[in-house]
């Protein structure tokens, strides 16, 4: 089980087709770094979908 102790919404969208090194990079320019056992929170930009990616100690799942 992954232990997640916040949850942080962006307001920008992004595109889910980006991977996961992609993905870490927009939550650090979003977010200024990327937390341990936190989840981040993207709307999808073409579809209004959510995802989300949670980060253990050193990646983005």
């Amino acid at each position: 089980m992954i232990r997640i102790d916040a949850i942080w919404l962006a307001t920008d969208p992004m595109d889910m087709r980006v991977g996961a090194d992609t993905a870490l990079a927009r939550v650090i320019a979003v977010f200024g770094a990327a937390k341990p056992q936190c989840a981040y929170l993207f709307a999808n930009w073409d579809s209004g979908a959510n995802a989300s990616g949670e980060t253990d100690s050193m990646n983005i799942n």
